[in-house]
């Protein structure tokens, strides 16, 4: 199966980042890495493949290398699970003369017109009654948030639709009556009571699978799972034993600030690490060394040139789609850098006939960031950021390159894991 052709599959069945979590460990699972538990003792050793899993949402994988972690340090690919989105807020469903309707809240940055008049599914976790684990459901239920007529109200024209988040976005699920809670509507298609469910954690997402367009990716949830897929590619596929132990960590909540015990600012990376560390013979020390000799590369997708709006990007640092992954600036520290590991995976990436490109944002812009600068200054490694190129990002259908999904493996296949 081609790269393109397993990442589609991979993007499509994750939905949520719960599912998204559940397809990577089945990646991983395939390829011989086995899952070691936060609550249970580690053993390592030179050779390991394992994964660790936080939440259902957050996970860490690594190769554990053939010199010690202290003396050779590890490469690490950090992405992240979730993608902008409606979740609900309540689980009541609120009723307008007798019309069912979702109270939604906004989760992370969403271009909101997007959403509007969109098949919405609905998926996530459930926790029932009497069970330690979630179950992982996707609803039969199609829900909609649907938008105005232009005849009732003429500046969706000019100046044109800015949906208000607090009264526009609810979801419709029925136009006569139905359930009155939502999980009511899970517990049907689950065989359950609505007093079984103790909680839920739901995403609603676009119903219309992703699809290539020309020479390019169209879908949702490519920023970051476009991303998540190319580093676990990465990591299964890496060639050759090193000193070095590779790892992934693929992080919940950067969508909203990454200050969870899922994000990038959680202590989840620290404690794997420390935990390696100690599971292979170390000691405190030896953290602190295998930190010291480590580096990290934050892969979160880039702004594409964007032929209808060249003015948004400065056209002497904003890469194209198909031409390559590209390497993220900040003069404000919206981005890590590391000028002599950037040097490196350039100087490699030339060698070897791999593209790679570059991104700044224009000075009178003030950007996003990522988890990179939350990890070079929580952990002190070496850290810079990167991206393939994409249009519309946070649109519930983004446009990415076909191309570049291979071009992304590449860059951490072949250079970063190989430096």
């Amino acid at each position: 199966m081609s790269s393109l052709s397993d990442f589609l599959d991979y993007l499509n069945a994750s939905m949520t980042p719960h599912h998204a979590v559940r397809q990577t460990c089945a990646l991983l699972e395939a390829a011989g890495f086995s899952q070691v538990d936060e609550a249970n003792r580690w053993d390592m050793a030179p050779g390991s493949r394992n994964y660790v899993v936080r939440a259902g949402k957050t996970i860490a994988a690594w190769i554990v290398g053939q010199g010690g972690l202290a003396d050779h340090g590890m490469s690490i690919i950090g992405a992240h699970t979730d993608s902008p989105c409606l979740k609900p807020r309540l689980t009541k469903l609120s009723k307008s003369r007798d019309m069912s309707v979702l109270n939604v809240g906004i989760y992370g940055s969403p271009i909101l017109q997007s959403w509007l008049d969109r098949d919405l599914g609905m998926a996530g976790a459930i926790w029932v009654k009497g069970q330690a684990a979630p179950q992982l459901f996707e609803s039969r239920e199609t829900l909609r948030t649907s938008g105005l007529a232009i005849h009732l109200d003429k500046s969706l024209r000019d100046p044109g639709l800015k949906p208000n988040p607090q009264k526009h976005m609810n979801a419709i699920l029925a136009a006569n009556g139905g359930a009155d809670d939502l999980r009511e509507v899970i517990a049907a298609e689950h065989g359950l009571s609505a007093s079984d469910i103790t909680g839920i954690d739901v995403c609603l997402y676009d119903r219309t699978p992703a699809a290539i367009v020309g020479d390019m990716i169209s879908g949702a949830r490519l920023d970051n799972l476009f991303s998540c897929y190319a580093a676990i590619r990465a990591l299964i596929d890496a060639a050759g034993d090193t000193q070095g132990t590779r790892a992934i960590v693929l992080f919940d909540a950067e969508e909203i600030g990454s200050r969870t015990s899922l994000g990038a600012q959680s202590t989840f990376l620290m404690q794997t690490i420390t935990r390696l560390v100690t599971a292979s013979g170390g000691d405190t020390q030896d953290v602190f060394r295998t930190l010291a000799r480590s580096r990290l590369m934050s892969v979160d997708m880039a702004h594409g040139f964007h032929p209808m709006h060249p003015g948004a990007t400065d056209d002497d640092v904003v890469p194209e789609l198909n031409k390559g992954c590209a390497l993220k600036y900040s003069h404000k520290g919206h981005y890590a850098d590391a000028p002599a590991l950037s040097g490196g995976i350039m100087k490699r990436a030339e060698e070897i006939g791999v593209p790679v490109q570059s991104f700044s944002y224009r000075n009178d812009l003030g950007g996003g960031t990522s988890i990179g600068p939350i990890v070079a200054a929580e952990m002190g490694m070496e850290t810079i950021d990167a991206g393939a190129p994409m249009l519309a990002m946070h649109s519930i259908r983004e446009l990415a390159g076909c191309d570049d999904v291979d071009h992304t493996i590449a860059l951490l296949r072949d250079v970063f894991f190989q430096l």
